[in-house]
């Protein structure tokens, strides 16, 4: 979301540049509590941006570990947004022509989507994530490369283990 004054100071022509991944694998266990309509889940994803042009290149890495906690709002036929807190321990690497800067740092920030689910019930769903990390950098001399991407997780596949096996055991016998 930000711009990187190293970009804007050191290679200029990358500054006007987005960092982007394509695709960002994320694998996630949680619990969701039916009472309260939240769900609380530890989810580990990585990322990945190359940059390079004239004699430069440059990698940049993410990979993060995150607590995350969020609630509910309201089941619109099916369409259910959410929104909660996300504390995160990043492993943020910067590989500029071989010199490596490395950093793992904490960071808080904001957890947001939906789910499309059927009934609150089902034995799996589709969700779409959005994550925000306000100010997330790393620093290289006296300025700073920005992390505080919007990450825009689009279609995700939740499946909820342990529901079929209960519903099975509480079926009647025809």
């Amino acid at each position: 979301m930000s711009k990187s004054s190293y970009f804007k100071n050191a290679h200029p022509y990358f500054y006007e540049d987005m960092n982007n991944s394509f695709l960002v694998p994320e694998i996630a266990a949680g619990k969701y509590f039916y009472k309260g309509d939240f769900n609380v889940n530890v989810a580990a994803r990585y990322m990945f941006w190359s940059k390079s042009a004239f004699d430069t290149k440059i990698n940049m890495s993410r990979f993060s570990t995150a607590l995350e906690g969020y609630k509910f709002l309201l089941d619109y036929h099916g369409f259910v947004p959410f929104i909660g807190p996300s504390i995160m321990l990043d492993h943020l690497v910067v590989n500029e022509n071989g010199t490596k800067i490395t950093n793992v740092k904490p960071a808080i920030g904001i957890v947001f989507g939906w789910d499309i689910r059927v009934t609150q019930t089902g034995t799996s769903l589709l969700r779409t994530n959005l994550r925000y990390v306000p100010g997330h950098h790393v620093k290289v001399k006296d300025d700073k490369i920005m992390f505080d991407h919007l990450e825009f997780n689009f279609i995700q596949y939740v499946k909820f283990f342990g529901r079929a096996k209960i519903y099975k055991k509480y079926r009647k016998e025809n």
